[in-house]
């Protein structure tokens, strides 16, 4: 279950990991960067997190990451550039400096441009809604049918909740593991876009709003089991 503290650490990371992309930019611009450690194959998010550590001192304190939060913060950025973003016109790190995956989109950062959703990307946030409302009838102890699902997800009273659910699950997993791709990137539009297709410019990330979207469908899946009949249940 989604719990409000850790939803909280989690939108104050990703905040701080969006003012970190302006900052890196910014440095950039100034040529404040060197790339001549070589990260080898390692992840994108271990790269990451060995590169803030290592500029750490420069980083200002309003966004540094605690030492108990570099991991995540690090896992955070590394999954807003690569599943956010797309590199334009590619640079590539100068001779005898690292080619990974993170060094490679931080010195592109100033060519990078907003992915655009994709029908795939599409059907992976279906998929990734799906997998949410499992998971909370399985910590609730019910059982949830395919239709309900898919119930769930194109009801107008729901469909937005599930998204704010989904999307804080993948927050949470993203702060863990690595992202799920371009699905999490439609479900941010979902939640913080308006209908034609820009930013809300009010819209903010609240820890609460996750927490409301989980008791909504809580309620929801509740009633649904409580209307079922004993040959539903037995079937």
């Amino acid at each position: 279950m989604l719990d409000l503290s850790q939803m909280q650490r989690l939108v104050g990371l990703q905040e701080k990991s969006y003012q970190m992309f302006r900052w890196i930019n910014q440095k950039l611009i100034e040529r404040g960067f060197r790339f001549d450690r070589i990260h080898g194959a390692i992840s994108m998010a271990d790269a990451a997190e060995e590169w803030i550590e290592r500029h750490n001192d420069s980083v200002p304190v309003s966004f540094r990451p605690s030492p108990d939060d570099r991991a995540a913060f690090a896992r955070l950025l590394a999954s807003y550039m690569a599943t956010s973003f797309e590199v334009r016109d590619k640079l590539h790190v100068s001779d005898g400096g690292c080619c990974c995956d993170w060094c490679n989109y931080v010195v592109n950062i100033r060519h990078l441009r907003a992915r655009k959703p994709s029908r795939k990307a599409k059907a992976s946030a279906t998929k990734l809604k799906e997998i949410a409302l499992r998971q909370l009838a399985d910590e609730l102890g019910l059982a949830i049918q395919p239709d309900e699902l898919a119930a769930m997800i194109d009801d107008p009273t729901t469909t937005i909740d599930v998204s704010w659910l989904s999307y804080g699950r993948e927050l949470q997993r993203r702060a863990e593991f690595a992202s799920q791709g371009e699905g999490v990137l439609v479900l941010w539009r979902e939640i913080a876009w308006l209908e034609n297709g820009r930013l809300n410019p009010k819209f903010q990330l609240k820890p609460q709003r996750f927490i409301d979207a989980q008791k909504h469908l809580t309620s929801w899946l509740s009633n649904i089991e409580s209307t079922e009949g004993p040959e539903q249940k037995g079937s």
